[in-house]
């Protein structure tokens, strides 16, 4: 007998990341497919034990997490195939854990094709751990809980055949709007409102944000994208603590002060003429305002993120800038928005994909290249150094000696991501080679360092 399967649509997140994330599927490429990068040791766990412990902590996971088996169902429906026994599971693992033998970390995440399945890549010769993951399915703080969840289990006894159970249905993570329980688009007065507030919303955001120009670029309008890549700025952890200081006494946060010199590293690239401000879209966690059990690492295989769209105007300084930022994160949440999450995600969606076309006499419209910010904050508050075993398995552990993050470009945007471990600041360029060199790439890091510590007063040193 086939196993049971159960179909549901797309949540309003959901559906959107999963139609951009099929924008070049006739190259063979995944828009915004998400990777995580875990360089680990391991401690008494010998050599010949370490892929089986890390492949049976995998297995154990799709039991944690049934969203880690469920598979896309076209671009409206996702479908979960019910795992009844250990048997499916082992199936399940065969298809999304590999060991790899000649790839590194880089080639994984820039050789791999679209999957309708995460997958797991371990490298034993540089003991790399990656994750892809379609950014349907889940955030970057969803994949450091993952990592999290996934080491501790490595550090346990073995269960190489675990079992599903009759509850695992009721543990698929449910799309963001659900989670945070907002209220059905209908003709209510309250649904109306919320309408309008979303209308609002999608024009600014449209206007300001999705599709600012930024940088220039290299190729044409019609130039297909190349490969993706990312190029990291470390800071030593001397320079990350300096710069935390320096920010502390001008009263603004660490993520602040990076956007508020990125907009005028933007600004410095702006051609003659170019007059606009710089307005990003910025993800911002929403897990913290969900209510239990949504707001913890149970429900790690979601995308539980909002967006903000803050605007750094092109004549204001950077301090009043980084301050004025400052308070927006703060601030960014209210109750409005989030019951107006079905609404934005619905009207979002017509503007994205059923947008009029242009009038054939028209120019053709130049194709967004602006920068995108994203901040994972401090890595250890969801992923630890040092696993060691809490089941009688006495001195046996994992240590997370890296860790990286990024996502899979395609077009001439560039999305830049800020996190801080061990002690160490990175600002990370994931972009695309048809539109970005190296030097370019470069450039940009190197512009937005100088205005840190010109704006700072400290020599920022990088590792």
């Amino acid at each position: 007998m086939e196993p049971e399967t159960l179909s549901t649509p797309f949540g309003g997140a959901e559906y959107i990341y999963r139609r951009v994330g099929l924008t070049f599927k006739h190259l063979h490429r995944e828009h915004w497919r998400i990777h995580g990068v875990c360089k680990i040791s391991f401690v008494n766990i010998p050599s010949s034990e370490q892929v089986t412990s890390l492949r049976n902590a995998w297995k154990a996971l799709v039991i944690k997490h049934p969203r880690l088996a469920v598979v896309p169902n076209g671009t409206t429906f996702k479908s979960y195939k019910i795992l009844e026994n250990a048997e499916d599971v082992e199936a399940w693992a065969n298809e999304t854990f590999f060991l790899e033998s000649d790839r590194s970390s880089d080639e994984i995440v820039r050789t791999t094709g679209p999957r309708d399945l995460p997958s797991l890549h371990f490298n034993p010769a540089s003991c790399e751990l990656v994750l892809l993951a379609s950014h349907w399915r889940m955030d970057a703080v969803g994949c450091m809980m993952v990592f999290d969840q996934l080491f501790t289990l490595t550090t346990q006894k073995p269960v190489s055949s675990p079992k599903p159970t009759e509850e695992q249905i009721h543990c698929i993570s449910p799309p963001l709007e659900d989670a945070a329980a907002c209220p059905p688009m209908d003709s209510s007065p309250s649904s109306t409102a919320s309408k309008t507030y979303a209308e609002r919303w999608i024009d600014n955001m449209h206007k300001k944000a999705i599709n600012a120009c930024g940088l220039p670029y290299e190729g044409e309008n019609t130039t297909p994208p190349g490969e993706t890549t990312q190029k990291d700025l470390n800071f030593s952890p001397s320079a990350t603590s300096d710069l935390v200081k320096s920010c502390k006494a001008k009263g603004i946060s660490v993520s602040a002060a990076i956007h508020a010199a990125l907009a005028h590293t933007v600004f410095s690239f702006s051609p003659d003429g170019e007059k606009s401000d710089y307005t990003t879209v910025m993800a911002v966690n929403l897990r913290p305002y969900l209510p239990t059990p949504y707001n913890g690492p149970e429900h790690a295989v979601q995308t539980y993120v909002a967006s903000i769209i803050p605007t750094v105007p092109r004549g204001e300084d950077f301090t009043p800038a980084a301050r004025d930022l400052t308070t927006s994160y703060k601030t960014w949440y209210n109750d409005e928005s989030v019951r107006s999450l079905r609404w934005i995600y619905a009207i979002h969606a017509e503007k994205l994909f059923n947008a009029p076309k242009p009038a054939a006499s028209a120019p053709p419209p130049k194709p967004p290249s602006g920068v995108t910010l994203s901040s994972l904050g401090i890595v250890e508050s969801y992923l630890r150094h040092q696993y060691v075993s809490s089941d009688g398995e006495v001195g046996k552990g994992v240590r997370v000696e890296g860790f990286r993050f990024g996502v899979t470009m395609m077009t001439r945007q560039m999305l830049l991501y800020v996190w801080t471990w061990k002690g160490r600041l990175t600002i990370s360029a994931c972009y695309n080679e048809a539109y970005y060199s190296e030097g370019m790439v470069s450039s940009v890091l190197g512009r937005l360092k100088g205005i840190l510590e010109k704006e700072l007063a400290y020599k920022l040193d990088v590792e």
